[in-house]
């Protein structure tokens, strides 16, 4: 029998969104002690940025001002242009988003066929890319904006205002929530939200 994504039902993939700062990355390392592959836009997202293809139609739309030597691509200078410029994000997704999105694809094809029965897309836009057809199931996690705005002031040096702009680039919560399989507040202590995230994973 097939599953929602054309694979055979005991392979299952969970996706994992939410806003930033929100918990998703301590979601998906739950998960993955509990077994599961998990497979990080984020991070293949900063391979994309390494890709020579990509590498030059960045310079092509942002200038060399986004570029250390060696065409390394500084991501903070480049993340200070597109949370600041609505457009300009629009247009760096355009340029990275296929390429994460097929490589995803891959590493998933690739956890299957080497026998793993679990694996998880950890995806800030995991609904903007589609990513989610391609899931069995679909967790949000949510905390409250302020908290959220801290964790990611704490976790990637940024001031106020830049972790607000970056908060503020993503789809609001209650748009997420209206699509999610399951809701994951991220306000409880860290055995508590072991042991939630448990109990879901252990329901498939």
């Amino acid at each position: 029998m097939l599953g929602k994504t054309g694979m055979m039902q005991n392979n299952v993939t969970i996706g994992i969104t939410g806003s930033i700062g929100s918990g998703k990355t301590a979601v998906s390392r739950i998960l993955k002690e509990l077994g599961a592959v998990v497979i990080s836009a984020d991070l293949v997202a900063r391979e994309a940025l390494s890709n020579t293809s990509l590498i030059s139609q960045v310079r092509k739309e942002f200038g060399d001002e986004v570029f250390e030597k060696d065409d390394i691509i500084n991501r903070r200078k480049l993340g200070e242009i597109v949370f600041s410029d609505a457009v300009k994000l629009k247009k760096l997704n355009e340029i990275t988003h296929p390429y994460i999105v097929n490589r995803m694809l891959e590493m998933q094809k690739c956890a299957f066929d080497s026998g793993k029965d679990f694996v998880v897309f950890d995806a800030p836009l995991l609904y903007e890319t589609n990513l989610d057809q391609y899931c069995n199931e679909t967790w949000v996690v949510t905390a409250p904006y302020e908290q959220r705005i801290a964790r990611v002031m704490q976790r990637d040096k940024l001031s106020y205002e830049q972790a607000k702009r970056r908060a503020d680039s993503r789809v609001s919560d209650s748009e997420l929530i209206k699509r999610a399989d399951e809701v994951i507040e991220n306000t409880i202590s860290i055995d508590a939200l072991e042991r939630l995230v448990k109990e879901l994973f252990e329901k498939l």
